[in-house]
């Protein structure tokens, strides 16, 4: 069988038992010309890769060829099969990646993917103006943050992207992603389609009494004292072992400029993966020991916030 940046991601996924997923993003352009995007996302190493291509095929095999590129950064046998797939994507230059910098609308996507949001959802069912000028009112809907935005232009793609911008802005105020780059804040509560999953997060934490407070008062306070010989992994697990939760550090790839960054995830005992934590801390550092200790940190920070909600 040929080799496909499809298949061969498939292989490197079942080698290390990870979940791929791919979704289209979007379809775009003339009825004769359209691009197609397409996103692929592996959910034990939060990893996600978008490309376009002139079919859903070529944007597929794209996105996975992305997502070999990530992955070879730091697995040997992923690198081996680099060479070959390159002689190969080259030959669809329709399949070119998707630079989120400049795409609200990937940006945004990309927001809700990581962080277990609902997809957004655009409406265009409205329009102002006459008939030869008329302005397409575009509305962004987060359904499960109960947030929307708007966006006007004279076309309905320009409107769309103009309320994926805002939408964009108005996370940023709320503190739930960083305007300056796709990085995502650390005390933020993962959100999920699910209300019932959600409501299980306060429902956990409601069951935390007086005693346990007390217990929790000891390990936490090593929040206060930034020393840098404070060892927040090790008070992380103390903390988790006291409520009944287990810990899971999840490694990203490094960025250009060399910094780690990591996240960790806090969730009940028996929980399977698909269900939601009930906590996360993220922290990045250009030594990954470092990076660790940042997530651990914030995770930290964050429980001692809403253990008494």
């Amino acid at each position: 069988m040929e080799k496909t940046p499809i298949n061969v991601l498939q292989n490197i996924c079942a080698r290390h038992n990870w979940t791929i997923e791919y979704n289209m993003i979007s379809e775009e352009g003339r009825p004769h010309g359209p691009t197609f995007t397409y996103r692929v996302f592996i959910e034990e190493t939060q990893l996600s890769a978008i490309a376009a291509g002139s079919s859903k095929k070529k944007a597929k095999q794209a996105a996975a060829f992305q997502a070999i590129k990530i992955i070879a950064e730091q697995d040997e046998e992923a690198a081996k099969e680099l060479p070959a797939l390159e002689e190969i994507v080259p030959r669809e230059p329709e399949a070119v990646p998707v630079e989120t910098k400049d795409n609200p609308i990937g940006k945004l996507q990309e927001i809700c993917m990581k962080n277990k949001w609902t997809p957004p959802k655009y409406i265009d069912d409205e329009e102002d103006g006459p008939a030869h000028a008329k302005i397409f009112v575009i509305t962004c809907k987060l359904e499960n943050l109960d947030i929307q935005s708007e966006g006007r232009d004279k076309t309905k793609k320009g409107g769309k992207k103009i309320a994926a911008q805002e939408m964009l802005k108005l996370l940023a105020l709320k503190g739930l992603c960083d305007a300056q780059d796709d990085s995502f804040k650390s005390d933020s509560v993962p959100i999920k389609t699910d209300i019932s999953e959600v409501d299980k997060i306060p429902k956990f934490f409601k069951k935390v009494n007086e005693s346990m407070h007390r217990k929790l008062d000891d390990v936490i306070a090593i929040i206060d004292d930034e020393a840098e010989t404070n060892d927040y992994i090790a008070s992380l697990d103390e903390a988790c072992a006291k409520m009944g939760l287990n810990t899971k550090f999840l490694d990203i790839n490094k960025d250009k400029d060399g910094s780690y960054h990591v996240t960790v995830f806090l969730k009940k005992i028996g929980d399977s993966a698909k269900d939601v934590p009930v906590l996360t801390g993220w922290g990045t550092n250009k030594d990954l020991s470092l990076a660790k200790q940042k997530a651990a940190a914030n995770a930290l920070k964050l429980l001692d916030k809403v253990r008494y909600i």
